[in-house]
């Protein structure tokens, strides 16, 4: 009988896929590829770090094909300062034993005294943890580690400036790829302050995806993969969301990046194709949107059929490019955003 419930919940699936995917997204938005540049596998998400004139994009980087051969995986490093056209891993060092095999997945990093530190969501055999690095002389150094039992599928991260964190946990239960096509409301936003004090905020959502924090503290930006929107909080001290408010609707929405003046969000149009392509098959659409943050005026930026780039998970903007990651392969795109406004 077992097998007969996994057949009949395969049927219904298919089915939702094809329903869900019926709809063709006929717009293409002029893009110009800059430069193809090389990473480890699965660069899923990335964090800008400065060091005086020197940028590093900092990419998380997790063979999600090859699940069973993660020795490629890592944070890697790309001087974006002498345009160097391959990301190399970072050196991990005096981190436990459980962490030697890393499985990473969103990242975020932030500077205050006495350095700077970088964030990241390994999935363990058996629970999921956020592991603190600092970032020290192009070498990963463990700080500590933080897991709770509400933490049961972490997809992204954003750190205060004080140490305290947020997560978007996207379910109850981690590949619960039920709850993900039918868009259970599982998901919640988790809080962990300064102090390693856990709360639940906010309300819950259909598989909260993205997350951002404003320079100021003061807003948080949340995206809903399954929900299809993107959301602004007003964020108390207390770490508490009061005030929530729909900037844009967007299908499929993945990570959040911000600048002083414009929201970045990627996105999975077709569900049916961006499960095709999590097998290893075919290519799979995406679509990258930039939301005006003084007006919440959006706008589709980019459109990429999957040649290019497939499963487009994370866009961030720097001097003048857009920097654009997918899931699975192994590489990112870097863009001249001068030439399609």
């Amino acid at each position: 009988m077992h097998w007969i419930n996994k057949l009949l919940n395969a049927t219904i699936l298919l089915g939702i896929i094809v329903i869900l995917n019926s709809c063709q997204l006929t717009e293409t938005v002029n893009k110009s590829i800059t430069q193809t540049i090389v990473t480890g596998p699965g660069p899923e998400d990335m964090a800008l770090y400065k060091d005086g004139a020197t940028k590093y994009l900092l990419l998380s980087c997790n063979d999600r094909w090859r699940k069973n051969k993660p020795q490629n995986n890592g944070i890697y490093a790309l001087c974006i300062s002498k345009n160097d056209t391959i990301a190399t891993p970072l050196k991990r060092k005096k981190e436990p034993q459980r962490f030697k095999r890393l499985y990473p997945h969103g990242i975020d990093i932030v500077h205050r005294t006495p350095g700077t530190y970088l964030d990241v969501i390994h999935h363990g055999k058996g629970k999921s943890e956020i592991i603190k690095y600092k970032f020290q002389k192009q070498q990963l150094i463990f700080q500590s580690s933080y897991s709770h039992p509400w933490m049961s599928s972490p997809n992204d991260i954003v750190v205060r400036k004080n140490g305290g964190f947020f997560v978007t946990n996207d379910q109850k239960k981690r590949r619960n790829n039920l709850g993900f096509l039918f868009g259970f409301r599982s998901g919640r936003v988790l809080f962990c302050d300064e102090n390693g004090h856990w709360s639940r905020v906010g309300d819950t959502h259909k598989f909260p995806n993205g997350i951002a924090l404003s320079e100021s503290e003061n807003y948080l930006y949340i995206s809903t993969t399954r929900g299809n929107q993107l959301f602004q909080y007003l964020l108390k001290k207390d770490g508490n969301l009061l005030e929530k408010t729909k900037i844009a609707r967007i299908k499929g929405a993945d990570n959040i990046t911000l600048n002083s003046t414009n929201l970045w969000v990627t996105s999975h149009p077709k569900l049916m194709k961006f499960v095709k392509h999590a097998r290893k098959k075919d290519p799979c659409p995406s679509v990258i949107y930039r939301i005006d943050r003084g007006t919440n005026s959006i706008k589709k930026y980019f459109y990429y059929e999957g040649e290019q780039i497939s499963a487009a998970s994370t866009a961030i903007e720097i001097d003048g490019y857009l920097y654009i990651s997918p899931i699975f392969d192994n590489k990112i795109l870097k863009v001249s955003l001068k030439k399609t406004d």
